[in-house]
Protein backbone atom coordinates (compact mmCIF):
# COMPACT_ATOMS: atom_id res chain seq x y z
CA UNK A 1 0.00 0.00 0.00
CA UNK A 2 2.88 2.37 0.94
CA UNK A 3 4.40 1.52 -2.67
CA UNK A 4 1.11 2.62 -4.24
CA UNK A 5 1.33 5.95 -2.13
CA UNK A 6 4.74 6.46 -3.59
CA UNK A 7 3.79 5.95 -7.22
CA UNK A 8 1.03 9.09 -7.10
CA UNK A 9 4.06 10.97 -6.15
CA UNK A 10 6.39 12.57 -8.28
CA UNK A 11 9.80 11.21 -7.91
CA UNK A 12 11.47 14.40 -7.20
CA UNK A 13 8.94 14.45 -3.77
CA UNK A 14 9.25 11.10 -3.36
CA UNK A 15 12.09 11.42 -0.62
CA UNK A 16 10.18 14.46 0.66
CA UNK A 17 6.92 11.86 0.91
CA UNK A 18 8.84 9.36 2.55
CA UNK A 19 10.57 11.97 5.08
CA UNK A 20 6.78 13.44 5.83
CA UNK A 21 5.28 9.48 6.25
CA UNK A 22 7.93 8.42 8.87
CA UNK A 23 7.19 12.19 10.68
CA UNK A 24 3.53 11.07 10.58
CA UNK A 25 4.67 7.78 11.97
CA UNK A 26 6.67 9.06 14.58
CA UNK A 27 3.82 11.49 15.48
CA UNK A 28 1.64 8.93 16.06
CA UNK A 29 3.87 6.43 17.77
CA UNK A 30 4.55 9.28 20.30
CA UNK A 31 1.26 10.22 20.49
CA UNK A 32 0.59 6.51 21.10
CA UNK A 33 3.55 6.41 23.72
CA UNK A 34 2.16 9.98 25.85
CA UNK A 35 -1.16 8.17 25.91
CA UNK A 36 0.11 5.00 26.89
CA UNK A 37 2.20 6.83 29.68
CA UNK A 38 -0.78 8.40 30.64
CA UNK A 39 -3.00 5.84 30.84
CA UNK A 40 -1.19 4.00 33.27
CA UNK A 41 0.06 6.68 35.46
CA UNK A 42 -3.89 7.39 35.76
CA UNK A 43 -4.74 3.66 36.48
CA UNK A 44 -1.51 3.85 39.01
CA UNK A 45 -2.37 6.71 40.78
CA UNK A 46 -5.83 5.48 40.82
CA UNK A 47 -4.63 2.42 42.37
CA UNK A 48 -2.43 3.96 44.45
CA UNK A 49 -5.02 6.13 45.75
CA UNK A 50 -7.19 3.18 46.41
CA UNK A 51 -4.52 1.41 48.66
CA UNK A 52 -4.19 4.58 50.59
CA UNK A 53 -8.48 4.67 50.78
CA UNK A 54 -8.37 1.41 52.04
CA UNK A 55 -5.76 2.09 54.73
CA UNK A 56 -7.08 4.84 56.33
CA UNK A 57 -10.80 3.51 55.90
CA UNK A 58 -8.90 0.63 58.22
CA UNK A 59 -7.75 3.15 60.72
CA UNK A 60 -10.48 4.99 61.02
CA UNK A 61 -12.51 1.96 61.47
CA UNK A 62 -9.91 0.93 64.56
CA UNK A 63 -11.11 4.47 65.79
CA UNK A 64 -14.56 4.28 65.56
CA UNK A 65 -14.04 0.68 67.40
CA UNK A 66 -12.14 2.29 69.64
CA UNK A 67 -14.47 5.82 70.73
CA UNK A 68 -17.39 3.13 70.72
CA UNK A 69 -15.60 1.56 73.34
CA UNK A 70 -14.86 4.38 75.48
CA UNK A 71 -18.52 5.32 74.72
CA UNK A 72 -19.55 2.13 76.13
CA UNK A 73 -17.57 2.21 79.43
CA UNK A 74 -18.54 6.11 79.85
CA UNK A 75 -22.22 5.19 79.67
CA UNK A 76 -21.35 1.89 82.45
CA UNK A 77 -19.88 4.24 84.88
CA UNK A 78 -22.58 6.66 84.33
CA UNK A 79 -24.74 4.26 84.88
CA UNK A 80 -23.60 3.21 87.89
CA UNK A 81 -23.08 6.10 89.57
CA UNK A 82 -26.53 7.10 88.81
CA UNK A 83 -27.47 3.95 90.28
CA UNK A 84 -24.95 5.18 93.11
CA UNK A 85 -26.46 8.26 93.54
CA UNK A 86 -29.51 6.89 93.49
CA UNK A 87 -29.07 4.66 96.51
CA UNK A 88 -27.43 7.59 98.41
CA UNK A 89 -31.25 9.44 97.84
CA UNK A 90 -33.27 6.55 98.61
CA UNK A 91 -31.09 6.18 102.00
CA UNK A 92 -31.83 9.56 102.62
CA UNK A 93 -35.25 9.42 102.23
CA UNK A 94 -35.39 6.68 104.32
CA UNK A 95 -33.57 8.22 107.06
CA UNK A 96 -35.74 11.59 107.02
CA UNK A 97 -38.55 9.44 107.46
CA UNK A 98 -37.11 7.16 110.14
CA UNK A 99 -36.07 10.75 111.72
CA UNK A 100 -39.74 12.01 111.54
CA UNK A 101 -40.97 8.84 112.78
CA UNK A 102 -38.95 8.59 115.65
CA UNK A 103 -39.85 12.32 116.66
CA UNK A 104 -43.70 11.52 115.88
CA UNK A 105 -42.97 8.67 118.34
CA UNK A 106 -40.76 10.60 120.94
CA UNK A 107 -43.11 13.48 121.28
CA UNK A 108 -46.30 11.23 121.56
CA UNK A 109 -44.31 9.10 124.42
CA UNK A 110 -43.41 12.51 125.71
CA UNK A 111 -47.27 12.91 125.87
CA UNK A 112 -49.08 9.85 127.31
CA UNK A 113 -45.78 10.67 130.44
CA UNK A 114 -43.64 7.56 129.27
CA UNK A 115 -40.79 9.95 128.99
CA UNK A 116 -40.24 13.04 130.53
CA UNK A 117 -37.88 16.05 130.17
CA UNK A 118 -35.51 16.86 133.12
CA UNK A 119 -33.12 19.71 134.08
CA UNK A 120 -30.49 18.08 136.51
CA UNK A 121 -29.33 21.26 137.11
CA UNK A 122 -32.41 23.05 138.20
CA UNK A 123 -34.34 23.32 141.01
CA UNK A 124 -37.25 21.99 141.73
CA UNK A 125 -39.08 25.79 141.22
CA UNK A 126 -38.86 28.74 139.46
CA UNK A 127 -38.20 31.03 143.33
CA UNK A 128 -35.10 29.03 144.25
CA UNK A 129 -33.46 31.04 140.86
CA UNK A 130 -33.56 33.71 142.84
CA UNK A 131 -31.03 33.60 145.32
CA UNK A 132 -28.59 31.15 143.54
CA UNK A 133 -25.57 31.22 146.42
CA UNK A 134 -27.36 27.58 147.79
CA UNK A 135 -25.04 24.66 148.15
CA UNK A 136 -25.31 22.79 144.86
CA UNK A 137 -24.91 19.25 146.42
CA UNK A 138 -27.25 16.96 146.24
CA UNK A 139 -27.97 16.27 149.92
CA UNK A 140 -28.11 19.67 150.84
CA UNK A 141 -31.34 20.38 148.74
CA UNK A 142 -33.11 17.41 149.99
CA UNK A 143 -33.99 16.03 146.25
CA UNK A 144 -32.20 13.20 143.91
CA UNK A 145 -29.55 14.70 141.68
CA UNK A 146 -30.63 12.25 138.88
CA UNK A 147 -34.27 13.64 138.98
CA UNK A 148 -33.93 17.54 138.79
CA UNK A 149 -37.21 20.10 137.55
CA UNK A 150 -39.33 18.74 134.79
CA UNK A 151 -39.31 20.73 132.12
CA UNK A 152 -42.50 22.62 131.34
CA UNK A 153 -43.93 20.80 127.78
CA UNK A 154 -43.74 23.75 125.33
CA UNK A 155 -39.54 23.84 126.23
CA UNK A 156 -39.47 19.76 126.17
CA UNK A 157 -41.48 19.57 122.46
CA UNK A 158 -38.94 22.40 120.92
CA UNK A 159 -36.36 20.64 122.39
CA UNK A 160 -37.40 17.27 121.11
CA UNK A 161 -37.97 19.22 117.64
CA UNK A 162 -34.63 20.50 118.06
CA UNK A 163 -32.89 17.21 118.40
CA UNK A 164 -34.83 16.05 115.62
CA UNK A 165 -33.74 18.88 113.53
CA UNK A 166 -30.40 18.26 114.60
CA UNK A 167 -30.51 14.80 113.54
CA UNK A 168 -31.79 15.53 109.94
CA UNK A 169 -28.56 17.27 109.47
CA UNK A 170 -27.12 14.77 110.16
CA UNK A 171 -28.62 12.55 107.51
CA UNK A 172 -28.06 15.52 104.84
CA UNK A 173 -24.29 15.67 105.84
CA UNK A 174 -24.12 12.28 105.18
CA UNK A 175 -26.03 11.97 102.33
CA UNK A 176 -23.71 14.92 100.81
CA UNK A 177 -20.56 12.88 102.40
CA UNK A 178 -21.56 9.90 100.26
CA UNK A 179 -22.53 11.79 96.83
CA UNK A 180 -18.93 13.63 97.36
CA UNK A 181 -17.19 10.07 97.74
CA UNK A 182 -19.24 8.80 94.68
CA UNK A 183 -18.25 11.51 93.20
CA UNK A 184 -14.41 10.91 93.47
CA UNK A 185 -15.25 7.60 92.85
CA UNK A 186 -16.77 8.55 89.61
CA UNK A 187 -13.39 10.93 88.47
CA UNK A 188 -10.92 7.99 89.45
CA UNK A 189 -12.68 5.43 86.74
Amino acid sequence: MISFLLKLVPAQYQILAKIIALAVLAGIIFAAAISAYNWAYKNGVQAERVTWQQSENAKLQEAITHINGLNKKIREAERAHAVELQTVSNNYQQGLKHEKQKFNDVVASYRAGTISLRDKHAAGSPAACVGFAADLSAGASGRDATEGAKLSQPLAEFLIGLASEADEVVQQLTACQEIVNADRAALVQ
